[in-house]
């Protein structure tokens, strides 16, 4: 991954691999230990997960790194925001607010913000509300393909079964609710 010169002189600045700076930024901005290390070393990709874990374990706990992420939330200030032990958990609004303004800060049209503003509207749960109001709308109904996977069915069965009765044959149900269809349209004339 090519970065800005800026990145780059940044990097020179601290004495650290671009990467470093790329992963110390992310964890400024709230992403997780290993959400971090994925986009700081995409190269890393290939590697099983147990060499990754090595690898983000050695880094995240080397004293350069922990110089630089200090160094790196003094510069960019809102030290408030970010975790800094398992002490504290963000709420939802804070996350939401990292995410949003870390997108922000990423150019117009770049993928990076568009991902940004995805990963804050379903935190934010905007698709959960819309599907929430349409439920009303769209209600269906499946009956079954054949008649013995039929709930009916299973259900006269088992209150014949109940009674002691002989049990009716798939073939059979289209006769019973014919025939029962006529007792219940006479039994509602009756009241």
């Amino acid at each position: 991954m090519e970065l800005s010169p800026q990145i780059q002189k940044e990097a020179k600045k601290y004495n650290v691999p671009v990467a470093y700076l790329v992963l110390a930024d992310l964890k400024h901005l709230g992403y997780s230990d290993s959400d971090a290390y994925a986009i700081a070393y995409p190269e890393n990709a290939t590697l099983s997960a147990q060499q990754n874990r090595s690898i983000m374990d050695t880094t995240l706990s080397s004293q350069k790194f922990k110089t630089l992420l200090q160094a790196r939330m003094e510069k960019h200030g809102n030290t408030d925001m970010v975790m800094t032990g398992d002490d504290e958990l963000l709420s939802k609004e804070d996350t939401a607010r990292m995410i949003m303004t870390a997108a922000m800060a990423q150019p117009r049209d770049s993928k990076e913000r568009i991902e940004g503003l995805m990963k804050y509207s379903d935190l934010m749960g905007y698709k959960k509300e819309d599907a929430e109001g349409d439920l009303t709308e769209d209600i269906r109904f499946f009956l079954p393909l054949k008649c013995n996977q039929c709930p009916l069915y299973y259900a006269y069965n088992d209150f014949l079964r109940k009674n002691g009765e002989r049990e009716i044959r798939p073939v059979e149900m289209e006769h019973v609710m014919n025939v029962s269809h006529k007792l219940i349209a006479a039994a509602q004339a009756a009241e």
